[in-house]
């Protein structure tokens, strides 16, 4: 590195002499890494392979994969992945009816097609938060007249109900 940092310092010594229109420090580290790269694709002698040093690369590496590597046993589709679920052909013979099912796996299934609500206790995410406790503040009473308005239908909005839908199937066929 210190070789590095004398070559860069004798290389901005020559390159501060000449014109430049870039601002200076993005012009000198192009200029920079544009002279080293020359300097690098140069061709090196390569050294003969030693498969003793190759064969003690690839034993570290297998070592390493089989320290992170986990053996799952478990396999299950994912719940969080929309099912399509296909019908037989009309002619078929049933397989459905033989099969047993797993509790534990229609258990993760029925939780995973729940609310979030339902599911957690706290709101996983932040849009989660805004509708989180969306329980009404007043139970509504249907029976009660002052908080329940109805629709209701006196003998002109009936008329004026059927002159309506009439006009709009004649506007429709024609």
């Amino acid at each position: 590195k210190l070789n590095q940092h004398l070559y860069f310092e004798g290389w901005l010594a020559t390159k501060l002499h000449t014109t430049w229109c870039l601002p200076f420090s993005l012009w000198i580290a192009s200029e920079f890494t544009r002279t080293t790269m020359a300097a690098a694709k140069q061709p090196k002698e390569k050294h003969p392979v030693d498969i003793v040093h190759q064969n003690a690369i690839h034993v570290e590496t297998i070592k390493k994969e089989n320290r992170s590597q986990r053996l799952y046993t478990l396999f299950s589709i994912n719940p969080y992945k929309r099912l399509h679920v296909l019908t037989d052909k009309p002619m078929a013979i049933p397989t459905h009816d033989n099969i047993e099912e797993d509790p534990a796996f229609l258990k993760i299934i029925h939780r995973a097609c729940l609310e979030p609500t339902k599911k957690y206790t706290h709101p996983q995410t932040e849009s989660q938060e805004i509708g989180w406790t969306s329980r009404p503040l007043i139970v509504s009473d249907r029976s009660d007249r002052r908080l329940n308005w109805p629709r209701q239908n006196s003998e002109i909005t009936k008329y004026m109900d059927a002159a309506w839908r009439l006009k709009e199937q004649t506007q429709n066929l024609g």
